[in-house]
């Protein structure tokens, strides 16, 4: 904080404003949905909402808080939110946004992207019915309310659920790009703690490389793929386990990723550039000295998540 005359002022540096952090955010989610890759415009979208907190200009006076800047703030927020159920719904989690659409078309009645977001989540979900009657519904408040009728696009969309048109239905699951991971042996008793905590590093935190650290036999290996497993259906590409208990010389790490990935060697960098994918590397003290190779990969692939046992 600086004096400035009989006031202060805040220097705020670069990534310290929130509004910053959330229009970049938004920014990336909204070129990422364009550029047809919904999963990575769905977690920028999903970092972008992380920010809010309340309304915009929360805590200020109420003349503040009408002001232009006020609304065009909220005005960004809704934004997101439509970018981002078209993002989930476009990679088939229909089921998973439906509770929250319900939520915000209750708060946003006049929205209809939000109505029509709804209408579809709940078309995909096997509601037919229910988004049948959701339209009706809607229909009626804009006649009470406002004395129109919906938009043509909405009436489009109802027709098209009445008909129950193929161009409606979810899209397919994308093709499993990894090997499954191990099927564990046996239940993961007494460790929830450690799954979550793990878990969230990567959820919220923002981690992109975690080690968990331990003597021999303390389970290291154990929670590893329980946090694979956790994490593994959120991530477009999996999540892939490499053992690497086998290796002992610092030059056989990237040929033991090469294999685990089905590549060459020399393939092993690009072939993640673009992935979202959790790497474990299992065992890795014994290879402390390729160390550098990981800094790499992190480098390279920005999506990358990487969890190893040492």
């Amino acid at each position: 904080i600086e004096t400035a005359g009989r006031g202060y002022r805040a220097v705020v540096g670069e990534e310290e404003l929130d509004l910053d952090r959330f229009e970049r955010a938004l920014g990336r989610g909204r070129a990422a949905l364009e550029a047809g890759r919904p999963d990575d415009a769905a977690e920028d979208l999903r970092e972008a909402l992380s920010i809010w907190h309340g309304s915009a200009l929360a805590g200020l006076p109420e003349e503040a808080r009408r002001a232009a800047e006020a609304e065009r703030l909220e005005e960004l927020r809704l934004t997101a939110l439509e970018l981002r159920f078209e993002a989930e719904l476009a990679c088939g989690r229909h089921d998973a946004v439906v509770g929250e659409l319900e939520a915000v078309t209750a708060e946003e009645p006049y929205r209809e992207r939000f109505l029509q977001q709804r209408l579809l989540a709940l078309y995909r979900s096997g509601r037919q019915a229910e988004a049948l009657e959701v339209y009706r519904d809607a229909r009626k408040l804009l006649a009470d309310e406002l004395g129109l009728e919906p938009s043509p696009a909405l009436q489009e969309l109802e027709r098209g659920i009445l008909r129950q048109e193929p161009s409606l239905a979810p899209p397919e699951a994308p093709a499993r790009t990894t090997k499954p991971l191990p099927a564990p042996p046996t239940p993961l008793l007494g460790r929830r703690l450690e799954l979550a905590a793990v878990s969230a590093l990567f959820r919220d935190e923002g981690a992109r490389l975690v080690t968990l650290t331990g003597a021999g036999g303390t389970g290291k290996t154990r929670l590893g793929l329980a946090v694979a497993h956790t994490l593994e259906p959120e991530l477009r590409d999996g999540a892939l386990f490499v053992n690497l208990a086998p290796v002992s010389s610092p030059e056989l790490l990237v040929p033991t990723i090469a294999e685990a990935l089905e590549v060459q060697e020399d393939e092993v960098v690009e072939h993640l550039r673009d992935k979202r994918l959790l790497l474990v590397l299992d065992n890795f003290e014994q290879l402390l000295a390729a160390a550098p190779f990981v800094g790499e990969l992190l480098a390279a692939a920005p999506r990358l998540w990487i969890l190893a046992t040492s």
